[in-house]
């Protein structure tokens, strides 16, 4: 548990808007601008996952996806949303063009010029899921543009891709435990860790020591099994998943070279760590749970390089 390597955890939101209660705030995303100011983006979407795995539609009707941002206050060494700067993200007309089927999701937060985020979009034209970068106006009130890239091949879904919020000069994007992304190539390599091979991208990437980088990655433990229904007699399927999170260092050509122990921020379930910075001596993680609620997770800078170990 994260408690036990001596890191905290606090919720941020249930709700985006305390009155809708058909609209969550799921999976947020941490960064900081040019002046030092924290800020969040907050996935907001319409379904609650049941006791057995089902994802619920609150509103009725297909899942749909909105993004909120916020700027972050100190309350007694704590981040919390200022409610007076939260404000819904808005799609112009060029962003609109993408045909994306239901609103962007998960989107990382990073400041490169401005204020952007890695997010998933599901275009409406190829039916799997694909990266795509959001670039939002100065007031980060609208998103102007979508450039979606690309993945393997058409039919394979792709995200969790990583980045730093400084262009990386030897690749771009980190692919998962055993690729990074060049251009328009996915570049693997075997490792001599087979854990590595379950390990898939959390959020943005920071810059560490002598050119390398810190960041997040999870595996993911997907459980199935049947059950009678008591109430109706039928057979009831139950599917539930587990995420374990690892702190990882990569080399400046986006390699791992040291990954920590697995942990757990609150517990076993759906835990999904979406950004990453630095704050004085500590690293702050902004992280979803139960894909209905944000939460931020606090831990020393040294404990971190303590938990370190070289692949």
């Amino acid at each position: 548990m994260f408690s036990d390597l001596g890191g905290r955890t606090h919720p941020l939101r249930r709700l985006v808007d305390k009155d809708d209660k058909n609209w969550s705030a799921l999976n947020p995303s941490i960064a900081v601008d040019d002046k030092g100011k924290y800020c969040v983006v907050i996935r907001s979407s319409n379904y609650i996952i049941s006791g057995h795995g089902e994802l619920l539609v609150t509103t009725g009707g297909v899942i749909k996806n909105r993004v909120w941002f916020a700027e972050l206050t100190d309350d007694s060494g704590s981040l919390h949303i200022d409610d007076s700067t939260l404000r819904r993200i808005k799609f112009s007309a060029a962003a609109i063009d993408v045909k994306v089927a239901r609103g962007v999701e998960d989107p990382k937060l990073m400041f490169r010029d401005g204020w952007m985020f890695m997010a998933v979009a599901l275009e409406r034209d190829i039916p799997v899921a694909r990266n795509c970068v959001c670039y939002m106006d100065k007031e980060a009130t609208i998103v102007n543009k979508i450039d979606i890239l690309p993945g393997i091949e058409t039919r394979k879904p792709e995200k969790n891709w990583m980045t730093c919020a400084k262009q990386p000069a030897n690749f771009d994007y980190i692919y998962d435990g055993n690729g990074v992304v060049i251009g328009d190539r996915v570049v693997h390599r075997l490792r001599n860790n087979a854990h590595l091979n379950r390990l898939r991208g959390n959020g943005q990437l920071l810059e560490y020591k002598n050119g390398t980088y810190i960041g997040m990655m999870h595996s993911l433990k997907v459980s199935q099994h049947t059950r009678l229904s008591h109430l109706t007699g039928g057979v009831i399927e139950y599917v539930h998943r587990r995420y374990m999170h690892h702190f990882v260092r990569f080399d400046e050509n986006g390699w791992i070279i040291e990954i920590s122990a697995g942990f757990y921020f609150e517990g076993t379930g759906i835990e999904f760590a979406n950004g990453i910075v630095e704050r004085g001596d500590e690293y702050v993680i902004a992280f979803g749970k139960d894909d209905v609620s944000s939460h931020l997770a606090y831990i020393k800078k040294a404990v971190v390089e303590r938990l370190l170990r070289k692949v």
